[in-house]
């Protein structure tokens, strides 16, 4: 003991080298056995995410066409993977509705549209519409059912194909 009553510090404190080496190399194996369960959690969370995206857009044109009395239109471009929003103007025809918080969706990479009932959706004043289905993929083969119904402006959203 020193004269202030502490002890000597012990020449054993600390880690070796080997037991840090040690350490490392089992996180590193719990990690590469952990990660394909990661990556295909995390493709199915951007399907999902992708999904509620699309059908928030639907559920917006659905209360936008019933409350400003105009017809509202949703274009859907499978071979670019995305989709837009558009307004009918009384002299221009439709127009793109570009604001901070609608814009040109694109679909996560990896995502993709498996199957569309039509390439657009048309929603007029008075709350009518077509049927809608659509179906995203991923590359893991998880799909996501977007059904919306015209009459109610009812959407869903099914976390599995539905054929």
């Amino acid at each position: 003991m020193l004269a202030t009553g502490l002890k000597k510090p012990s020449k054993q404190a600390g880690f070796t080298l080997i037991e840090i080496s040690l350490v490392v190399t089992i996180v590193a194996i719990l990690l590469a056995v952990a990660m394909p369960t990661l990556s295909k959690m995390y493709a199915g969370t951007q399907l999902r995410t992708d999904a509620q995206d699309l059908a928030g857009t639907m559920r917006y044109a659905y209360q936008a066409a019933l409350n400003r009395q105009k017809k509202y239109k949703i274009n859907y471009d499978q071979s670019v993977g995305g989709y837009r929003l558009e307004e009918e103007l009384p002299v221009s025809g439709f127009q793109e509705i570009k604001t901070s918080l609608i814009k040109d969706r694109s679909l996560s990479s990896g995502v993709s549209f498996k199957r569309l009932s039509a390439t657009y959706l048309i929603i007029y004043p008075n709350g009518s519409a077509d049927n809608m289905n659509i179906q995203l993929a991923n590359q893991a083969g998880d799909v996501c059912t977007i059904k919306f119904t015209g009459l109610t402006g009812q959407v869903e959203v099914l976390d599995h194909a539905e054929e």
